[in-house]
């Protein structure tokens, strides 16, 4: 990937949109998918100044069949703000073609471990998501930390 971006050789050939008489470049392509990702962004959430992750990137914990029913859905759907994405430690993956809620957290570890190897002692931990979905729904706003077991 790394040749084709510099156009080194001949690689350049795979940036070109054979469908236009022009010939596109990577950089050419680059800025065209940069702009059309500004223009998205814009058109959907806002002024840049207004973009967070986390406020659209929350993890979807839809109730089924509830959460489809507007009357009753707030008291069903949990959706607290998540960090990361498919390529982080505090892994979230999204679906970008969902087009209600292209960014909301899908996928997530079922467990999570901070762990200790320098002494026996408890200082290891760790939580269970779901579990924290219940204490945040609650009104828990320590919710990273409801959850958490021991090691020992």
């Amino acid at each position: 990937m790394i040749q084709v971006m510099k156009a080194q050789n001949g690689y350049e050939k795979w940036c070109d949109d054979v469908r236009t008489p022009a010939k596109e470049t990577c950089a050419m392509q680059s800025a065209k998918a940069f702009d059309l990702a500004g223009a998205y962004l814009k058109k959907h959430y806002g002024r840049r100044s207004q973009w967070r992750w986390g406020s659209i990137h929350v993890a979807a914990g839809d109730h089924r069949p509830f959460s489809f029913v507007p009357v009753v859905s707030r008291f069903f759907s949990v959706t607290p703000e998540t960090p990361g994405d498919g390529f982080t430690v505090d892994v979230g993956h999204f679906f970008i073609r969902d087009e209600d809620r292209p960014f909301a957290n899908r996928h997530a570890a079922s467990m999570r471990a901070i762990y200790d190897w320098r002494t026996s002692s408890d200082r290891s931990s760790s939580t269970r998501p779901a579990s924290r979905a219940i204490f945040f729904r609650r009104g828990i706003r320590t919710w990273p930390s409801a959850g958490r077991r021991s090691s020992t």
